[in-house]
């Protein structure tokens, strides 16, 4: 098994190709910038400021499903889901 922690998942969206990363980065700043949340850098902005479901489709939920060996232990499922899954 990888590494992978919670803050890396998140810090390097790893399911994001390099382009799509920049990509990201812009839509989390116009989505801040419109609803009027403070930042002082495109990291610091909520994640939960975008509804990323409106942006991204199926290629990056399979992408998702391929390193869902990995996540599941940086999630904040509790026991119960874990065992079910």
């Amino acid at each position: 098994m990888s590494d992978l922690t919670r803050e890396r998942a998140l810090k390097d969206n790893f399911l994001l190709t390099e382009k799509e990363r920049l990509q990201h980065s812009a839509l989390l700043l116009r989505e801040a910038t419109k609803k009027n949340v403070s930042f002082k850098s495109v990291p610091d902005i909520p994640t939960d400021t975008v509804r990323f479901s409106e942006h991204y489709g199926i290629v990056h939920m399979v992408r998702m499903l391929t390193k869902l060996d990995e996540l599941l232990p940086v999630s904040d499922w509790n026991d119960y889901f874990m065992e079910v899954i």
